[in-house]
C-alpha cells in the first residue's frame, strides 16, 4: 500500500488500526474513540470537527464520539448502514470516497 501512494507521489503519515476483538475491552475498538485519539497523540492536533469518513453505522458513532464530523460513503456497507435507519439526517452521504474529496475541495 505504502509503495503504490509514493508511486502515485502521496505518502502515508501513519497507519493506525485496532488489533482486538470484540471481547478484548480496549477503547480503540470502534464506536469507540481510541484510534482517533491516539492520532490526535501522535501528531499534536485536534480531531475537532475533522471529517471522519466510514460506510458504517459503527464508524458514524466513533466519529462523533470523537467529536469529529461524520460522513457517510455508500460504497462497501453505506447503503446497509443507510438501509438500517441509523444515519442521522444531519450525516452527509456521498457515493464514494472521490466523490467526497471533490466536494471538500471545492
Amino acid at each position: 500500500m505504502n509503495r503504490l501512494i509514493a508511486e502515485a507521489g502521496g505518502e502515508l503519515a501513519g497507519i493506525f488500526y485496532c488489533p482486538h476483538g470484540p471481547d478484548d475491552g480496549c477503547d480503540c475498538r470502534k464506536p469507540l474513540p481510541g484510534l482517533v485519539h491516539q492520532i490526535q497523540e501522535a501528531f499534536a492536533v485536534d480531531a475537532h470537527n475533522v471529517p471522519f469518513i466510514g460506510d458504517s453505522v459503527r464508524d458514524l458513532m466513533a466519529a462523533e464520539a470523537s467529536d469529529c464530523q461524520p460522513v457517510l460513503v455508500k460504497s462497501g456497507k453505506g447503503e446497509r448502514s443507510i438501509a438500517s435507519g441509523k444515519v442521522g439526517s444531519h450525516i452527509p452521504i456521498f457515493d464514494d470516497l472521490a466523490r467526497f474529496v471533490d466536494d471538500w475541495l471545492k
